[in-house]
């Protein structure tokens, strides 16, 4: 699910992978480790995400605390 939601994300900004890489700070390995092997990014890389694409910031613990 992630990766088509990312996908989706760079899609609508007109924004490739290396593009994306290089404005947003995150190694592109790492990225494709996203999108071709199915990794899941690590929670400072959702918030990076979170902020590049001015996402809202929703995310909870769990237990009903708002994370930062």
């Amino acid at each position: 699910m992630f990766v088509e939601v990312f996908n989706d994300l760079l899609a609508e900004n007109d924004m490739s992978k290396k593009k994306f890489s290089e404005q947003s700070g995150i190694p592109y390995p790492t990225i494709i480790g996203w999108t071709n092997l199915h990794r899941l990014p690590d929670y400072t890389a959702l918030l990076k995400i979170a902020d590049f694409f001015s996402l809202l910031r929703s995310l909870s613990d769990g237990k009903g605390k708002q994370l930062p």
